[in-house]
């Protein structure tokens, strides 16, 4: 199972770091998009791939965690709603305040 990541901040980067020590994923199953470089750098490290491309982070995943602000939610939703298979990938937004209904 692939899970991409879009967003590692402090709950983002948690949920990453993980996934990354569980036993029921091997790096190559995670992806890592950030606007951070030293971020992107760190999960690289640990084997993750990582993009600053959001719509590449969603290509072959098979649940995208969407993890950012909430004042960034739907500019990122807008930019990756082109890229989903929504038959086959599971969206989760992880934002703080942000109404379900939204």
């Amino acid at each position: 199972m692939k899970i991409a990541i879009i967003g590692a901040g402090a709950m983002g980067g948690a949920l990453a770091e993980g996934l990354l020590q569980s036993e029921k994923f091997t790096p190559a199953d995670i992806t890592v998009s950030d606007h951070n470089q030293p971020v992107l750098d760190h999960f690289a490290s640990e084997g993750a791939s990582v993009t600053f491309d959001n719509q590449i982070a969603c290509h072959g995943a098979d649940i995208i965690c969407v993890v950012v602000k909430p004042w960034c939610v739907e500019k990122t939703l807008k930019g990756i709603k082109d890229v989903l298979d929504y038959k086959r990938q599971r969206l989760v937004v992880v934002a703080a305040g942000v109404p379900s209904a939204n």
